[in-house]
Parts: structure tokens; C-alpha cells; sequence
């Protein structure tokens, strides 16, 4: 239909002339509400950034430093961040760091006692075999563990 007989007959029953596909050739408009067409648009808008943002969260790793020899407080404080990540549904890397007077296995015991605060909320996975080997770190990745069991 002619662009004049549409704005004609968009008048005639009070809506609005709403462009689909302007640059086409020829043209394509639609008679609709401009305010709920809009609205319609803006959420759908909303909907896809809080999709891309749950979407960026799952992909976010967060990482928790402790030392071999990390004191009972400051290691419930690590634990509490650990736990705040897990359930806002990060993947935390955990890394025990140890000294050249702190022996490797001081660093394994921390790391499973840190493992064994755990286990009721996350699920534990070894660093992937072509990740960077650090001297003098031991490294675990944590995942949240879902009410039935799974991991997520």
C-alpha cells in the first residue's frame, strides 16, 4: 500500500505508522501502538543484558591466595569469600602459596583442610594439565555444588 494511503488509514483507527524494515525495498511499516511497541523492545533489551550478564558471571574465575601458614581467623575469612563466590556462581581458583622455608607439604595439608571446609558447597577439580605449573603454589578449581549433589 502507497506510504500516503498508510499514514491515511493509520490515522483513521488512532494508531501509529511503526517502521519494521526501513530500508527495505520497498519499505515495511506496521500499524501498531508506538508506546507498546517501545515498550515491547525495552524488554526484551532487558532481558538480553541480564541473560549476557549471568552468562559473563558463569564464565568469571575468581581467585583466593592463602599462605601455608595462614592463621584459624584469616583462613575463615578466605573461606567466607570462597563461599560468597561459589554462590554467586564463580569458579574459584584456590592456590596454597609456600615459602623456601615452608615445605610443600605443609602447603597440601592447608589445601585439604580447605577442601574438607568445603566439601559441603563446592565440588573440587585439578588445574587443567597445560596450565602454567608454578613453583611454589599448589592450585585447585572450586565449582558451586547444587542442592541435589551436582556440580553446576
Amino acid at each position: 500500500m502507497p506510504p500516503v494511503v498508510a499514514l491515511a488509514e493509520a490515522a483513521q483507527r488512532n494508531l501509529d505508522l511503526v517502521p519494521v524494515a526501513p530500508t527495505a525495498c520497498p519499505p515495511v511499516y506496521r500499524l501498531a501502538v508506538l508506546r507498546d511497541v517501545e515498550a515491547s523492545r525495552r524488554e526484551k533489551e532487558k532481558a538480553a543484558r541480564r541473560r549476557d550478564l549471568e552468562r559473563r558471571r558463569k564464565d568469571t574465575q575468581k581467585e583466593v591466595r592463602i599462605g601455608a601458614k595462614t592463621a584459624a581467623h584469616d583462613m575463615a575469612v578466605k573461606l567466607g569469600k570462597v563461599r560468597e563466590f561459589l554462590s554467586k556462581g564463580h569458579r574459584v581458583k584456590a592456590t596454597v602459596i609456600y615459602s623456601r622455608s615452608e615445605s610443600r607439604a605443609e602447603a597440601k595439608a592447608k589445601m585439604d583442610e580447605l577442601v574438607d571446609e568445603l566439601q559441603d558447597c563446592a565440588a573440587v577439580t585439578l588445574p587443567a594439565v597445560n596450565e602454567r605449573v608454578v613453583r611454589n603454589a599448589v592450585s585447585i578449581y572450586l565449582t558451586a555444588v547444587s542442592s541435589d549433589g551436582d556440580a553446576d
